[in-house]
């Protein structure tokens, strides 16, 4: 019929042609896999997924194992966490607020009763620095935070414990700083201590408590490991035996009783104030043997009464022995007494920021060393001899450090690291100074960074030194290993995914390490994203059949998930039988990063050989909570 249009005939497909598959998207994943995703975010990118689209606009509200964080500066922040914790329908294991400003104190309270129906296992909340030291109390809710395993306080004043508190059954880290307690306070924070079975780690740094008259109190902890008082006034605290313990920094500026009944031949200093003065005058009077010295920070104007120190500490059987100087200009370091050298009982020696004399003829060693720490120590010229002698002479040493030695003068002598017994390792210099090592058979861990190397080192030859460490770590691994590491346990790498040559070398070591069961990969930064393009076929030909075999657990970080990067991803997934974690935090800062989304997407594709694999997918941002 003339004026009508014309009919379009559709066209019929082609034999071989495909319907077009749909995009894949993150919404045609299932629902536990979109929630798993969304828990792994940090809180304010979790709930920003709400803004995506009509479906995703309450999924962060049932997505289980966000974590709640703040930190400084962040305008709102306080009036957010309440409307957001009353939104979130699942527990809160992790909560941190790293500076409540004077205006949101308030409603610090109104998240302690919440928190503590939800089961919060990490509590950290700091507070702004009040005016006058008028700290905000917080709500007797705390002590009902029984699920606590990690507690962190700061600026803060806390009530007295209700009658009924039970205590924290599950607490290993308790971190108190700058806390108030009321009249008698000591009481309850001795309750909280004594009801922490499990409890670790303990730091009370200026803590005060209220009025002027105190009770003795003790301190009971028998797992403790790493205990650190700083305080103003010791407020009659006493410590049981502590079992467990393995480090202890104790720094009282008033003592209350008598200094020598309570550091029991310990003397600990960290930049006191006329400290140096002090400690002749209190180690003159002290009748008993010196076992611990320490001292953390020696002024300039106190660096000669080091050297008296010395003499009087040779003398007293000392065996634990720290000295540290503050930084010396035009690294002028003091050069201590050779008195140092007649401390014979030593089974520990610190030392920072000074210069040791060349060692005397008669020199006959650290028979009963087991821990030698240099730091920033200098040496006269040919020094290499007298730190061989000092290494040599100790045949009980386990552990070594040396880190940023230096050795006046230009030329050096070639010396050697002999240590039968030494367990842990670790050398960063800015010149090798023609050291070598022998075999170390008692080695587990073993770091060495030299930024300038004055010889064409064998580090191969190197390598085979560590040949039964537990654990160590390389910048870049080398081809041509012939020794076999079957008792490495732990590796840390620090590669490049960027062109074949550094996977090569990367395997060249994984081949060797049959029994690795914790392996950390941190991807250097490159300025270029990819010189060679591999598949995951390259990888299975590069690897031995045993390769991660005996694989737990694997991290890398800075990893900007290019294609290179998730192939090896896909490689250890289907290589390893017996993985639970697999740890990947990418590399925000790069311009050549893989987008977030477009990353989880290949992940969850990838087939894992091990039915307990998981694999946690964070921002390097995340890596340190």
């Amino acid at each position: 019929m003339e004026g009508s249009p014309r009919r379009r005939k559709l066209r019929r497909l082609s034999p071989g042609a495909a319907p077009q598959q749909p995009k894949p998207s993150l919404n045609s994943l299932p629902s536990e896999i979109l929630e798993n995703i969304v828990g792994r975010l940090p809180v304010r990118q979790a709930v920003r997924t709400s803004a995506l689209s009509r479906d995703w606009r309450r999924r962060w509200e049932s997505s289980p194992g966000i974590r709640f964080g703040w930190g400084s500066g962040e305008a709102g922040a306080a009036a957010a966490v309440g409307q957001i914790l009353a939104r979130y329908a699942c527990p809160v294991r992790h909560f941190r607020h790293g500076w409540i400003e004077s205006g949101g104190s308030a409603r610090a309270d109104e998240w302690l009763v919440v928190l503590a129906g939800r089961g919060v296992e990490h509590l950290a909340l700091i507070f702004s620095e009040a005016d006058n030291f008028l700290f905000h109390t917080l709500h007797a809710a705390i002590f009902s935070c029984r699920e606590l395993t990690k507690l962190e306080l700061g600026s803060c004043r806390l009530p007295a414990a209700p009658s009924d508190f039970s205590g924290f059954p599950n607490l290993t880290v308790l971190t108190l700083t700058m806390v108030a307690f009321p009249p008698h306070g000591e009481r309850t924070l001795e309750a909280m201590i004594s009801s922490a079975p499990l409890l670790q780690s303990l730091e009370l740094k200026n803590v005060s408590m209220e009025g002027g008259e105190w009770d003795e109190w003790v301190i009971r902890a028998p797992n403790l490991k790493d205990l650190i008082i700083q305080l103003e006034f010791d407020f009659l605290w006493e410590i049981e035996q502590l079992p467990s313990i393995q480090t202890a920094t104790i720094s009282v500026d008033n003592e209350s009783t008598d200094p020598t009944d309570m550091f029991c031949s310990t003397f600990i200093y960290r930049g006191e104030a006329g400290a140096a003065a002090a400690v002749g005058q209190i180690l003159a009077r002290y009748a008993c043997p010196v076992r611990h010295f320490r001292h953390g920070w020696i002024e300039s104007g106190g660096s000669a009464r080091a050297d008296e120190w010395l003499v009087v500490l040779a003398g007293r059987g000392v065996e634990h022995l720290a000295l540290i100087f503050s930084e010396a200009d035009n690294f002028l370091f003091h050069t201590l007494h050779a008195a140092i050298f007649s401390c014979r009982e030593l089974t520990k020696l610190e030392l920072g920021s000074c210069r040791l004399p060349a060692a005397p003829s008669d020199f006959s060693g650290f028979p009963n060393l087991t821990v030698l720490t240099l730091t920033m120590v200098a040496f006269p010229p040919h020094g290499e001899r007298t730190l061989e002698a000092m290494i040599s002479s100790a045949p009980l040493l386990q552990s070594l450090e040396l880190k940023n030695v230096s050795m006046e003068g230009g030329e050096w002598d070639e010396w050697v690291i002999r240590a039968p017994n030494l367990k842990d390792l670790i050398i960063q210099l800015e010149f090798d100074f023609l050291w070598e090592i022998e075999q170390l058979p008692s080695i587990q861990t073993a770091t060495i960074s030299v930024d300038n190397e004055s010889t064409d080192r064998d580090f191969v030859q190197l390598l085979t030194c560590f040949a039964r460490p537990s654990y160590t770590e390389v910048d870049n691994a080398l081809e041509g290993l012939s020794c076999s590491f079957e008792k490495l346990k732990k590796l840390t790498l620090r590669t490049k995914f960027c062109d074949v040559s550094n996977i090569l070398c990367m395997f060249s070591l994984l081949n060797k390490c049959p029994n690795i069961e914790v392996l950390d990969i941190e991807i250097m930064e490159s300025y270029y994203p990819q010189n060679d393009d591999i598949d995951v076929d390259f990888f299975n030909t590069i690897g031995t059949n045993d390769m991660f075999a005996n694989l737990d657990g694997i991290t890398m970080r800075n990893t900007p998930c290019l294609s290179n990067d998730m192939h090896f991803i896909e490689f250890v997934l289907s290589r390893a039988r017996l993985l639970t974690k697999f740890w990947v935090f990418r590399d925000d800062s790069s311009s050549f990063s893989k987008p977030s989304e477009e990353a989880v997407i290949e992940l969850v594709k990838y087939r894992r050989v091990s039915p307990k694999a998981k694999v946690f997918f964070r921002s390097m941002d995340d890596y340190c909570i």
